[in-house]
């Protein structure tokens, strides 16, 4: 089933310390893009991995300007996740700022549980961005559905759903949060349905050495944990 979408905003939070990609905000014309980003790789081993996958971007699709860099790195650097590989990426968001904070919480848990990580604050961003799109609609399927399964590592059909929705021209998937119950999440396939991104604030999340505890909302990445009583 195919489903439009407006959200304004949809929500992703953001690893805060990050160096950002702001050559996306700097590339006025979409179509320079990744002539730009070919002669900043070769003084930034950091852009060349993007290079050819910036490339296999239709022109039309690209965005540049304020707020790219949130969007286009989605797409430069795609990681292994439920709906994108690393030859496909994907811009992931939710409806509700709550899914956003739970979906990251338990990638960076698992992350830092796997790692001798001491207790610590991790600042992630929080980006709002309106999304307009026909996207394929799993919201339908069962929490059993193997495409809702809550191992990272085991996201082979999920993965095929995507190819599949992609191949029949779909703009991305909305889907249930595995991490939220009641939540809804989306993948969108096309960096241009993605407008206005923007920062709008920033989420803590309070890491005890073991767990994820606690997560606050930070006026800037300057203030520190609040007290406890």
């Amino acid at each position: 089933m195919t489903s439009r979408i407006a959200w304004c905003p949809a929500y992703r939070l953001v690893a805060a310390r990050l160096p950002r990609m702001d050559i996306f905000e700097s590339v006025s014309a979409a179509a320079d893009l990744e002539a730009v980003l070919e002669i900043e790789a070769l003084t930034n081993p950091r852009i060349r991995p993007a290079v050819g996958r910036i490339g296999a971007i239709p022109v039309r699709d690209r965005v540049t300007g304020p707020g790219a860099a949130f969007v286009m790195s989605a797409f430069a650097y795609p990681g292994n996740n439920r709906f994108s590989d690393e030859a496909h990426g994907a811009y992931y968001a939710a409806e509700e700022l709550v899914t956003a904070i739970a979906e990251v919480r338990f990638h960076r848990e698992r992350f830092a549980a796997q790692t001798p990580t001491p207790p610590m604050d991790f600042d992630e961003r929080i980006v709002e961005a309106d999304i307009v799109a026909d996207v394929r609609d799993v919201r339908d399927l069962p929490a059993t559905s193997p495409i809702y399964d809550p191992n990272p590592a085991n996201y082979h059909q999920s993965q095929a759903l995507a190819a599949e929705a992609r191949a029949a021209g779909a703009d991305g998937i909305i889907y249930n949060s595995v991490r939220n119950r009641g939540g809804s999440c989306v993948a969108i396939f096309i960096p241009r349905l993605i407008v206005n991104a923007r920062t709008t604030g920033y989420i803590g999340l309070r890491w005890d050495g073991k767990r994820i505890t606690d997560s606050y909302r930070k006026d800037s990445l300057m203030r520190p944990y609040p007290d406890l009583p």
